[in-house]
């Protein structure tokens, strides 16, 4: 979902562009970076939010209005507990806060 908010504010954005982004949030990119990005982004094209354009070129393309203000939350609250001192769970392992946003 930190993916969908990126391509949402960004329109269009490569593979590289996506990883720098999220290395610079403080996410840590197990193994291939670019691997890991293009494997997540590939179940949002399968969703049909988001579109292949090129070779390593995504562009959002539509989804429902509540998908994307939770797309933006999560990722808000992902990077402020990146660049936080770490305690506690992360965002993502429990999402029932989100659906009660």
């Amino acid at each position: 979902m930190v993916l969908l908010a990126e391509l949402v504010d960004r329109r269009e954005a490569s593979i590289g562009e996506l990883t720098s982004a999220l290395t610079a949030a403080g996410f840590d990119l197990e193994g291939r970076p670019s691997k890991v990005v293009s494997d997540a982004l590939r179940w949002e094209v399968d969703a049909g939010r988001i579109e292949r354009v090129g070779r390593w070129r995504y562009r959002y393309r539509a989804a429902a209005g509540t998908r994307v203000r939770r797309a933006r939350l999560l990722a808000r609250r992902s990077r402020a507990w990146q660049r936080g001192p770490q305690r506690g769970r992360p965002p993502w392992s429990d999402l029932r806060w989100l659906w009660a946003s």
